[in-house]
């Protein structure tokens, strides 16, 4: 099973689980099978595309590297017919374990639930919380996880104690907007390298280059909101601008002190020879 990525940690996970809550109200679009244990889940909304690639070995994460299958496999047309039709209602993490759960609603209830400790499993339950589809059936001493059973979630070992903020945590923020874009970041070093080095090499340069453009546009979103709010405050007092304009033609004034108190704008600077006037807004 492929999964040379260093797998998620429950803390991560977490993290994950609220990012993938941009899912909510989503439409199931398509499942594809990629590899042993690879898989790539679409979702639609408002006409918008989301990804999610799932290696049970290692992650979760929203991806923009939109890999397909050539040929569908009997367990990925399975999930699709089931799926079909079906909308996000909720994204969770299963308290503490590496387990996510994605809830669905719409002709029918159901449940997608990844596991992933240990080999990994991906299964699809019924409103009533029997097992539709597994990727691996299985039995355990305490638990069966076959078509047909009901399905239990794994007995909980106490939740983990408190760690250190892991390392791929603490780059979200910074170079990494959100911990998605560092996993899949990863994912394309990792598929790249495999196939051509040099082009995993031209990939991560290009992944830096599209995180500093986002952080680019968000700059200039707030540099938006500013300008417009400067330009409202101008439009409000435009009546008073253009007294102040004509004051300006008609007066033989040479400097700023010559208008003060027409329209109540406060005249910063004259420019005669320029024909030009600086004016200051409260």
């Amino acid at each position: 099973m492929p999964g040379k990525i260093r797998p998620l940690s429950s803390q991560e996970l977490g993290v994950i689980a609220k990012e993938l809550g941009i899912l909510e109200g989503s439409h199931f679009k398509s499942f594809y099978e990629l590899r042993e244990g690879s898989f790539l889940i679409t979702f639609s909304k408002e006409r918008r595309e989301t990804a999610v690639y799932v290696n049970l070995a290692s992650t979760v994460n929203i991806t923009e590297f939109k890999e397909r299958d050539t040929k569908p496999t009997e367990f990925a047309l399975s999930l699709r017919k089931r799926l079909d039709g079906s909308r996000v209602e909720g994204v969770e993490q299963h308290g503490s374990d590496r387990i996510l759960v994605i809830g669905f609603g719409g002709k029918e209830e159901k449940r997608l639930i990844i596991e992933m400790f240990g080999r990994g499993n991906l299964l699809l339950l019924d409103k009533d919380g029997v097992i539709e589809q597994v990727y691996a059936g299985r039995d355990f001493s305490e638990r069966s996880v076959k078509r047909g059973a009901l399905y239990a979630f794994p007995q909980q070992r106490g939740r983990p104690a408190p760690g250190s903020k892991s390392e791929r945590l603490a780059e979200v923020g910074g170079r990494y907007q959100t911990l998605s874009a560092l996993l899949d970041s990863e994912y394309m070093q990792e598929r790249s390298s495999e196939e051509n080095p040099e082009k995993a090499r031209e990939l991560e340069e290009l992944g830096a280059s599209v995180e500093k453009l986002k952080r680019q546009i968000d700059e200039m979103r707030e540099k938006g909101k500013e300008y417009k709010e400067v330009a409202n405050g101008i439009f409000a007092r435009m009546r008073e601008i253009n007294e102040l304009l004509e004051a300006a033609k008609k007066s033989k004034a040479r400097s700023a002190d010559g208008l003060q108190g027409v329209g109540n704008i406060k005249v910063k600077r004259l420019d005669a020879k320029r024909k030009t006037v600086t004016i200051e807004l409260d």
